[in-house]
């Protein structure tokens, strides 16, 4: 698989997990600790963070980082520089 499809289908899994999380994260605060419904929703976070970590594609990070070096040039050999 190529590094760019990597990085699409890394993204795309992390797009999703984004939406999961943050529903999952609000509704987690509305409920009381006692409640199962509670449980059910930190197995979801819990089980979506895991997915997060296997996807994570160290290319994308790389490439990232390159984009952003090329994007502000002068900034990041002024931050190398201190």
């Amino acid at each position: 698989m190529s590094d760019l499809v990597k990085c699409a289908l890394a993204h795309e899994v992390n797009n999703l997990l984004t939406v999961i999380l943050a529903h999952t994260d609000s509704l987690t605060t509305e409920y009381a600790a006692s409640l199962p419904a509670r449980d059910h929703l930190q197995a979801i976070m819990s089980a979506a963070h895991r997915i997060a970590n296997s996807v994570y594609c160290h290319e994308c990070a790389l490439h990232e980082a390159l984009r952003k070096r090329d994007d502000h040039p002068r900034e990041v050999a002024s931050a190398a520089a201190d």
